[in-house]
């Protein structure tokens, strides 16, 4: 059929193909946006890099420091305590524990803040409602004025 115009007219009216179109284009976003809006995206891992990093880097944390300046990455032993953990890094859903080991493997200094979850650490494995890891990391720690090579060890759980 033609239109007075010369070119084909269609049956229905043109604003019913235009909601028809923006119909299926606003059910394709919601669909997309839904999806991306209940996909659980697993994050324990930065929540450990984080405590890591919040350990050696922050100046209120473990990092030595004396009258010249703070040096990062050099663990000051004095500064491992439940005081100090618990003020450096804390979050609702979140626990860890920290020990700092000599270049042998020996063990110098072991920390339980005794956050809420850190009673589940040691079943972590076998239970399915917490996500456990182990961050291990090369430092240097000072004891009596020199610095050593050693190791920070840090479990870290999370609430799944």
């Amino acid at each position: 059929m033609l239109s007075k115009s010369g070119n084909l007219a269609f049956d229905a009216p043109r604003w019913i193909i235009d909601f028809s179109i923006t119909f299926v284009l606003a059910i394709f976003i919601f669909i997309v946006l839904f999806n991306f809006i209940n996909e659980n995206i697993p994050i324990h891992d930065i929540e450990a890099d984080n405590v890591m990093k919040n350990l050696l880097y922050s100046d209120y944390c473990l990092v030595y420091s004396d009258e010249f300046g703070s040096y990062p990455g050099i663990v000051d032993l004095n500064k491992l305590s439940k005081e100090n953990l618990i003020s450096c890094f804390a979050k609702d859903g979140l626990g860890y524990t920290v020990s700092v080991l000599d270049a042998e493997g020996n063990e110098l200094k072991s920390i339980d803040p005794e956050f809420n979850y850190n009673m589940f650490i040691p079943i972590c494995k076998g239970n399915k409602d917490f996500v456990c890891s182990e961050k291990k990391d090369f430092v240097l720690y000072m004891k009596d004025g020199k610095k050593y090579p050693g190791i920070i060890n840090v479990e870290v759980i999370t609430h799944a």
